[in-house]
């Protein structure tokens, strides 16, 4: 199967053929066939030393536990702040793309040939819940919400939901339009927002069960939206696009943010602190509630495709070199 349409400009965290395909293309490239070593069929993820300095996509960080996920179906898991890493053990040698904690203390963990994985005992072992290698389709996000509901997204409108904690799986129509789907997010109120590919962003209305579009301020890839604490929205994609709704998506106000890289993951501090990571590099720091930011991340251009808040402040990130800490930095804006 080829790779047509818009996967060829999708960054590392949800790329279909990344590796093969590179990063943040803005134009159409031709078809690629994912070979059976991208794609894992019939093997189970190799433990390796070098696990934690190789392409990782996500990483959650909960209750002194944190947990990424990344090529040739690595989990890794640490118990210490991410100083030290274990390895699962893991069914498949898959692109795992996201990783994520349910109600009942369970991890999920999706990818590849619609492919989606459940641990009940903190990463360490992996059974497989739902997979559909003839779909040749993969998973790019995963939320996993109370009372045992979970949703998983992915490329052309795939997306299925879980109401017994991530056991069993069946469809859910988001987008009727086959659009990728690349970013799930729940408001405080526990309302449920997805963005994706052609500025494609829904809203879950609980009441009468159904996913509802809004118009979006921008035509190009969203690659996640944020749920801020305040009840605003923050929406995020390519070449550094950001946009801001106070009013549950209905409106929305461009954010200046100085870069014209991908802009891929974000989450919100204790303190309120909003971040977003990114490509080049990118840490971009809010500290007005997401009306504006700064970059204050290390002087590097490696892409970080996730970020999760550490309890001594610092940032746990993944993305092209591996798992890493670092702090975010005071003060002006990188040169």
């Amino acid at each position: 199967m080829g790779l047509p349409r818009a996967l060829n400009i999708v960054p590392l965290r949800q790329a279909v053929g990344a590796l093969l395909v590179g990063v943040g293309l803005s134009c159409p490239a031709p078809a690629v066939q994912v070979p059976d070593f991208v794609r894992g069929i019939g093997e189970t993820a190799v433990q390796t030393p070098l696990a934690a300095r190789s392409l990782l996509i996500d990483v959650k960080a909960v209750d002194g536990l944190a947990i990424a996920v990344g090529e040739y179906g690595h989990v890794l898991v640490s118990h210490d702040d991410g100083e030290t890493w274990t390895q699962g053990d893991v069914p498949f040698r898959a692109l795992l793309t996201a990783v994520a904690r349910t109600s009942e203390n369970a991890w999920l963990a999706v990818g590849h040939d619609a492919l989606i994985l459940r641990s009940e005992d903190d990463g360490r072992t992996w059974e497989t819940m739902y997979r559909d290698i003839d779909l040749d389709t993969p998973f790019f996000s995963v939320w996993a919400g109370p009372d045992g509901r979970a949703i998983a997204i992915g490329a052309y409108g795939l997306s299925r939901v879980s109401h017994d904690d991530g056991r069993t799986w069946s469809e859910e129509i988001i987008d009727e339009d086959e659009s990728h789907l690349f970013g799930i997010s729940e408001a405080p109120d526990g309302t449920l927002y997805v963005a994706g590919e052609f500025g494609v962003i829904y809203r879950y209305d609980a009441e009468d069960d159904e996913w509802l579009p809004l118009d979006s301020p921008y035509e190009g890839t969203l690659f996640d939206v944020l749920a801020l604490e305040s009840g605003a929205l923050l929406v995020y994609g390519l070449r550094g696009n950001l946009f801001r709704s106070e009013d549950e998506g209905e409106t929305w106000e461009r954010v200046q943010t100085d870069t014209n890289t991908g802009l891929f993951h974000g989450t919100q501090a204790p303190d309120g602190r909003v971040i977003l990571v990114g490509q080049g590099g990118a840490v971009l720091v809010s500290d007005d509630d997401g009306r504006s930011f700064q970059d204050r991340g290390p002087d590097t251009l490696d892409l970080i495709s996730a970020a999760a808040l550490l309890p001594d402040g610092q940032l746990l990130t993944v993305g092209e070199q591996g798992v890493r800490r670092i702090s975010i930095r005071e003060g002006a804006r990188r040169p």
